[in-house]
């Protein structure tokens, strides 16, 4: 019932920001003729028409789909999702333009001057007319992140010296995190497929994948094996599962139907891990050995401060040297915060999950590194962080989820050299 009762309370407030806005934009069509205003209330009032019939459609499929909307469904919701976000900023700018209306109301009332009250009130739309151009460029950068933007795929660098790491060489590693398959869809072979060629180019000793292959099955994954199966790597590639791999969102409960789905779905997704190259680490570790010394790869499965905390550290450790080399792949960053950072010898934990929000704003050249991301709990959310001798590192992500696309926060290929 509550997975109804929301989406209906959502939807709901949505429509009554959809009705103020177009008070808003209203106010600023005072002096066009009524021809321009008719066309005006069509464009602006269709989407909305959609989103309200498709909506009606889903709560009707949502029984039969296991609370999975089908595909047709989100992509069209992405779009009305746009053109909502784009709504609610300029009903804000609208809101402090109503705002100022009331008190300069209020003012020309005690002045007792009615003339200059409905001249001035007529007059003063310059919070109206900022909000229409804010939202007009916030709308071209949401259409402009779902066309383009979740396709810029971005090459991140760190170099991190540890003096007991035991290789006799540095070592260079890729890291790829949140692949998000379904997002893609069969379409998007084709240009998810210049990854093959920027990776394959800087010649890895190592590639990592750090979870989240696919949205909620593993057949999403399927048009994409020969795609990751093409990645090269001297020493091998591993990879984790994230919060999203285990069908837990489509197959909900524990109901024997329901685990027993979820348990074929598993089965799938290790074929396909299997086939793209991976080695696939479900609380277990793997013992690199260099000239010196051994070193370890520890992988686990998902564990998260807000979502399933499947992993156990302490079993994909065990009989790991204390004093070795580790580097933890660990699909949730909170991980390192809660049972990592300063409670053991783990130099280097790679995570993904956040996708820095898909949204914000980085520039290393003036120091910005900005994403909502940490309004949603998730204080470390991309690029390295250190905390005494250990550090985190946090992918953006390859792909994309709820919202098909990225502004300002590009997808990310992550190379490590460490030495």
């Amino acid at each position: 019932m509550r997975q109804i009762i929301i989406p209906i309370i959502f939807f709901v407030v949505f429509i009554l920001v959809d009705f103020y806005a177009y008070k808003g934009v209203k106010q600023l069509t005072t002096r066009w003729n009524a021809r321009l205003v008719r066309v005006l209330s069509i464009v602006y009032w269709v989407p909305t028409f959609v989103m309200v019939t498709l909506f009606a459609i889903m709560m009707v499929m949502f029984r039969e789909s296991n609370g999975r909307p089908p595909e047709w469904f989100m992509k069209v919701m992405s779009w009305v999702f746009v053109l909502g976000i784009t709504k609610l900023c300029f009903s804000i700018f609208h809101f402090g333009n109503d705002i100022i209306h009331l008190f300069r109301r209020l003012f020309f009332r005690i002045m007792r001057d009615p003339t200059e009250e409905r001249n001035g009130i007529s007059r003063m739309q310059f919070l109206n007319q900022v909000g229409l151009g804010v939202s007009a460029a916030l709308l071209s950068s949401f259409v402009y992140g779902m066309v383009k933007g979740k396709f810029d795929f971005t090459v991140h660098h760190a170099q991190l010296k540890f003096p007991h790491f035991p290789g006799d060489k540095p070592i260079k590693i890729v890291q790829l995190s949140d692949a998000h398959l379904g997002t893609f869809g069969h379409e998007g072979v084709e240009e998810v497929n210049v990854i093959v060629d920027m990776i394959n180019q800087e010649q890895p000793d190592f590639i990592f994948f750090t979870g989240d292959l696919v949205n909620n099955l593993a057949e999403e994954a399927i048009p994409y094996i020969d795609l990751f199966a093409r990645l090269s790597a001297s020493q091998g590639k591993y990879s984790i599962l994230g919060n999203h791999d285990y069908a837990e969102y489509v197959y909900r409960g524990d109901s024997p139907e329901m685990l027993e789905k979820k348990r074929l779905n598993m089965i799938e997704l290790e074929k396909v891990h299997k086939a793209m190259g991976f080695q696939l680490l479900r609380n277990e570790k793997v013992e690199i050995k260099s000239a010196n010394e051994s070193w370890y790869i520890i992988g686990i499965e998902n564990w998260g401060r807000h979502f399933f905390q499947f992993g156990d550290l302490t079993k994909a450790s065990a009989e790991v040297p204390s004093e070795a080399f580790q580097i933890l792949l660990s699909h949730d960053p909170t991980h390192f915060e809660e049972q990592v950072m300063g409670k053991n010898n783990i130099a280097l934990t790679l995570s993904g999950h956040t996708h820095g929000a898909q949204f914000g704003v980085e520039s290393p050249e003036l120091n910005i590194h900005w994403s909502p991301s940490p309004w949603f709990g998730y204080k470390r959310w991309g690029g390295l962080y250190q905390e005494g001798n250990q550090f985190l590192y946090v992918n953006r992500g390859l792909g994309c989820l709820g919202f098909p696309g990225r502004v300002g926060i590009s997808p990310e290929i992550t190379i490590i050299e460490i030495s």
